[in-house]
């Protein structure tokens, strides 16, 4: 009980507030089924509330892991509840837009910009996304990026 009052004054709350704060942006299950790729198990958490930006331990959110698995659907589902498209992970700042680039999936990317990521990503790294997507050899992923205003 000393350890979790020490963290709630660290943290900057009060004890009895401590476990609402976490519970409301550090739910791993919601990215965790995203990554497994869990349709149902995504839409049905959504609709208990938990709340769409939940990350994981590293950072990731379910729509780091919908981009990175290349589900247009989830990305777009995601994005319309108001998921962060600029979110970055803990460890080298990788947004879902850095995710969805690696893998050269042109249409999330696009789905991506429009919702308002930064096509001028630069990761903690200093790696460029446009780098990360020309890496991957899709070249209508780069397209995309330098349309959207990527510098070269």
């Amino acid at each position: 009980m000393k350890r979790n009052h020490w963290l709630a004054i660290v943290m900057g709350a009060s004890l009895a507030a401590t476990p609402m704060v976490f519970a409301a942006t550090n739910d791993a299950r919601l990215p965790e089924a995203a990554r497994q790729g869990d349709k149902a198990g995504v839409a049905a958490m959504l609709k208990q509330g938990i709340d769409v930006n939940s990350a994981a331990g590293d950072g990731s959110t379910a729509l780091h892991w919908a981009a990175n698995n290349g589900d247009l659907d989830m990305v777009k589902q995601l994005i319309a509840l108001g998921a962060n498209v600029n979110a970055g992970t803990r460890i080298g700042g990788m947004t879902p837009l850095y995710m969805a680039a690696r893998k050269g999936n042109a249409a999330i990317i696009s789905a991506l910009l429009k919702a308002g990521a930064k096509a001028k990503e630069v990761n903690s790294n200093g790696t460029t996304v446009l780098m990360v997507a020309a890496a991957s050899g899709d070249a209508d992923s780069v397209r995309a990026l330098i349309d959207a205003g990527a510098e070269v």
